[in-house]
């Protein structure tokens, strides 16, 4: 069965559709030796302007240490609507930009992301 599976993860990335490249991404993810096509299949998603697929290749990035990179993935992919996303870059910006982070946060926290909350909680009593 899992034979079948990794098929047609590979036959919707091959297709070219956004969707099937994140998928096989992150299985590719989960693998020392899959990282680097994941990568490709994040890029080639985020390109396509798939949401998922910018935050993924925006994490990538990160993990490379581009931090720039990074935050302008997560920029857009919060700008439109990414909570995830949103958590990302505030975290990213706490120590530049802790105004633009605190939006961040709590723009996440209200769209549900509990870890949002959770961090907006913690800086805003730092500051009491």
């Amino acid at each position: 069965a899992g034979d079948a599976g990794d098929e047609e993860l590979e036959r919707g990335a091959a297709s070219g559709d956004p969707e099937g490249m994140v998928r096989l991404g992150r299985k590719l993810a989960k693998e020392e030796q899959g990282c680097t096509r994941a990568k490709s299949l994040f890029q080639r998603a985020a390109d396509s302007e798939h949401l998922e697929g910018i935050v993924r290749y925006a994490q990538m990035l990160e993990d490379e240490g581009d931090h720039g990179g990074a935050l302008r993935g997560y920029r857009e992919a919060a700008g439109r609507g990414s909570p995830s996303a949103m958590f990302f870059a505030a975290r990213l910006l706490e120590a530049d930009d802790r105004s633009e982070a605190l939006t961040l946060y709590e723009r996440a926290s209200e769209l549900g992301l509990a870890p949002a909350a959770v961090r907006l909680t913690v800086l805003t009593s730092a500051e009491t």
